[in-house]
């Protein structure tokens, strides 16, 4: 809807609130000259919001709000939008898990348990057991916080023409696993996630030679020599 150029607090708060579904806890209204107090000569709303609604739920985090100004009348007229602080939500929302194109699993809460996690991943046809610990929260110095979670694979599976076949060890692929994939309905400021692996893939791959066998390794392709006399 338009919104006259001196309109009220309660006027701004009803269209923000009934035409883009934002909740609003206030709005100040005041004109910005400070000799001549009228609305003519500019006007100030600040807009302090409650939250609005996304797809997988509610989120505090509200996006600046873009306005068009075709209406406006006189010289130079113009209006602009600033977001003096951000909301910086709280972490929520789920996400799922798919591993060797299996999947995605059923979504899980963003501070799932172990035992959480362990249910979403063994219920892919790809993985038949896995190993979770260490759940640990986590905040920084500049507002980010979430959970980390540490996964072993002890017993996947491999996709052939016959269907999901047991892989022990990983040998299909010298038990390196690709690395998992997230499905995100995460909500929260900035929000985001991070997958990491180890492995003993490429040409930093040290553990194939004549190492003791470890992180996912199986030494397939590390070669062999006999000698006889």
């Amino acid at each position: 809807r338009e919104i006259a150029h001196d309109a009220s607090s309660s006027a701004v708060k009803q269209a923000i609130e009934d035409d883009l579904a934002i909740s609003v806890l206030s709005v100040q209204a005041e004109n910005m000259d400070s000799y001549h107090d009228i609305a003519e000569l500019g006007r100030r709303w600040t807009i302090i919001f409650c939250h609005h609604i996304v797809e997988h739920g509610l989120d505090t985090n509200v996006p600046q709000l873009q306005v068009m100004h075709d209406g406006l009348l006189g010289k130079d007229a113009h209006a602009w939008t600033y977001t003096g602080f951000e909301g910086r939500g709280i972490l929520s929302g789920s996400f799922a898990l798919s591993f060797r194109d299996s999947g995605p699993s059923n979504f899980v809460p963003h501070d799932s348990s172990e035992e959480g996690i362990v249910a979403a991943l063994e219920s892919l046809d790809s993985i038949n057991k896995v190993s979770v610990s260490n759940r640990r929260k986590f905040s920084n110095e500049v507002g980010k916080s979430g959970f980390s979670w540490t996964i072993s694979f002890d017993s996947v599976n491999k996709l052939t023409d016959y269907g999901w076949l047991l892989d022990p060890g990983g040998a299909s692929s010298n038990g390196n696993f690709p690395t998992l994939e997230v499905t995100s309905h995460l909500i929260g400021w900035n929000e985001g996630y991070i997958v990491q692996s180890e492995t003993g893939r490429g040409e930093g791959d040290t553990q194939a030679q004549w190492m003791v066998q470890q992180m996912g390794d199986d030494g397939s392709g590390s070669g062999l020599v006999d000698v006889f006399r």
